[in-house]
C-alpha cells in the first residue's frame, strides 16, 4: 500500500519540534521562512542542518548566498511563525524593528530564544528538498524565554 502525503504528515506530526525562522540575504535582498526541519549535526566542528523545499524562494537565495541564520522562536512568537509561513506575507515579513544583522549578514531576530548564524558547508538533494549543512560562525541565547513547539499540526508551549 503506498504512503500518502497526508498519512506521512500525520505520522511525522507526532514528533514535537521547535519552530524556527530561517533567514538569509543576498545583494541587499533579505528573505526568511518558517522551518521545523532543523537539527544539530556535529559538535566538532559545530554544524547544523536545515531542509528547504526546492520550490521555496529561500532555497535559491541560500544556495547563492551560502549563508543562513536559524532563529529559534519563543512561545510568544507564534504570530511571527505564521507570518513567515504564509506566502501572502512575503513582501512585509521584515517590516518591523525586530531584526538586526550579525556575522554572516543574515537577519537575526532580536528577541528569539536563540540564533545560530551559519555559512553553508555542504548541500545535498533529497527528494523535493535540499539539505543545507551549515558551519556555525556565531550563536546566541535568551535564557529567560520558553520555546514555541509544533505538535500534530498545532502550536503549543512547554511548561
Amino acid at each position: 500500500m503506498p504512503i500518502t502525503s497526508k498519512k506521512f504528515k500525520t505520522v511525522l506530526g507526532c514528533f514535537a519540534t521547535g519552530v524556527t525562522i530561517v533567514t538569509t540575504s543576498l545583494n541587499g535582498r533579505i528573505h526568511g521562512l518558517t522551518v521545523n526541519a532543523f537539527t544539530s549535526v556535529s559538535l566538532t566542528p559545530p554544524l547544523v542542518l536545515i531542509c528547504i523545499d526546492t520550490k521555496a524562494e529561500s532555497y535559491k537565495l541560500i544556495k547563492q548566498s551560502k549563508i543562513f541564520t536559524v532563529n529559534i522562536l519563543t512561545d510568544k512568537q507564534k504570530n511571527l511563525s505564521q507570518k513567515f509561513a504564509d506566502p501572502k506575507t512575503k513582501e512585509n515579513r521584515f517590516d518591523d524593528d525586530l531584526w538586526k544583522y550579525r556575522t554572516s549578514g543574515s537577519p537575526v531576530l532580536i528577541n528569539a530564544l536563540a540564533f545560530i548564524d551559519c555559512k553553508v558547508d555542504s548541500v545535498f538533494l533529497s527528494g523535493d528538498h535540499h539539505i543545507f549543512v551549515g558551519r556555525v560562525i556565531k550563536l546566541g541565547l535568551n535564557k529567560n524565554s520558553k520555546p514555541l513547539i509544533y505538535y500534530r499540526g498545532k502550536y503549543s508551549v512547554s511548561d
